[in-house]
């Protein structure tokens, strides 16, 4: 596999665009959601590896390795064996300081967000027709009135669409694959972005193409404490439960960085960073704090599992853990 593999593996659909280093392909970029300003070279060589990428909008770049670390959420060593490269080999390379500019939302088309709107609302009537569905989110600590609320739906098949009816205009159709639902709506009713967490398939969260760049936000920006989790599913459950106390912020992937929505309101708010048990959570931890020295890491007690889903399954109530915390 190289680095054009890895990119379809995380849902990109990377298109030639030149023969420039033995072959560059564009797509969206997965950092900040522009369209086709990410430019992927997977024959060329880098230091430790084969393949570069660089994103003419945010400046996000890296080779096969960073990318593997940045987007499937990887390790530096098992990024390293996943790309083929030798670690004993590998020289101690010193960190660069960069200076952190976040990335300017943009919104999507009307037509994208109309047609989108039809497919939320259709979604949402499905799921009630799969009470395993109903079941596991309730598990994960989202009642029906949360599922309700908050429009989650479910697509019961894989979904191949016309890009022209969302306004995209493409030779490869729009797949909504199998999965819970989860959209992303403004107060106004607009639906701005849409995310599948599909069904025993990878990459698990599957972003339709389109929608706004950006993280999403979940309650009422205004409460004094903003937490920041890794899936969406987990933002629903802690904002169902402690909507009082805070909203919350799901970043998508733990390599994602802030917006400058996000960003102005973690400069301005008590900032929680509730990762994930594992490797890719503290790696998350370590890059928000660094943003925002106020941040203070949160992870659930690890006699609970691995993430906030797991932990409302084993028993945790979100709502004495928050206020224990910010007691």
């Amino acid at each position: 596999m190289n680095l054009l593999d890895f990119a379809i593996e995380i849902g990109l659909e990377p298109k030639r665009a030149s023969a420039t280093h033995g072959g560059e392909y564009s797509s969206a970029c997965p950092a900040c959601g522009g369209v086709d300003r990410f430019r992927i070279w997977p024959n060329q060589q880098a230091k430790n590896c084969t393949g570069t990428y660089w994103c003419r909008k945010c400046g996000t770049r890296g080779d096969a390795i960073q990318f593997c670390k940045d987007f499937i959420g990887l390790g530096f060593r098992d990024a390293s064996q996943k790309v083929g490269a030798t670690i004993s080999k590998l020289p101690y390379l010193r960190p660069v300081e960069r200076q952190f500019v976040a990335p300017t939302l943009t919104p999507p088309s009307e037509k994208w967000s109309a047609r989108s709107k039809d497919f939320v609302i259709w979604a949402h009537e499905q799921i009630w027709r799969f009470p395993d569905v109903i079941e596991q989110l309730k598990k994960r600590g989202i009642p029906p009135y949360g599922i309700k609320n908050y429009r989650i739906g479910y697509c019961d098949r894989n979904l191949w669409v016309n890009p022209l009816e969302f306004g995209i205009e493409s030779d490869k159709k729009l797949l909504f694959p199998e999965g819970i639902v989860i959209p992303s709506i403004e107060p106004s009713g607009l639906v701005i972005r849409v995310k599948i967490r599909r069904k025993d398939r990878l990459p698990k969260y599957w972003v339709i193409r389109g929608g706004m760049n950006g993280l999403n936000i979940m309650g009422d920006m205004h409460r004094p404490v903003m937490t920041i989790v890794e899936s969406e599913l987990d933002a629903y459950a802690l904002y169902y439960n402690c909507g009082d106390l805070l909203f919350a912020v799901a970043i998508g992937s733990n390599t994602k960085t802030p917006d400058n929505v996000t960003d102005y309101w973690a400069k301005r708010r008590k900032l929680l960073i509730c990762h994930d048990n594992d490797e890719g959570g503290n790696t998350m931890s370590e890059k928000w704090q660094k943003l925002y020295p106020h941040a203070k890491s949160c992870p659930v007690p690890i006699e609970y599992g691995k993430d906030i889903g797991e932990a409302v399954e084993k028993g945790l109530d979100l709502n004495k853990w928050i206020t224990s915390i910010l007691n």
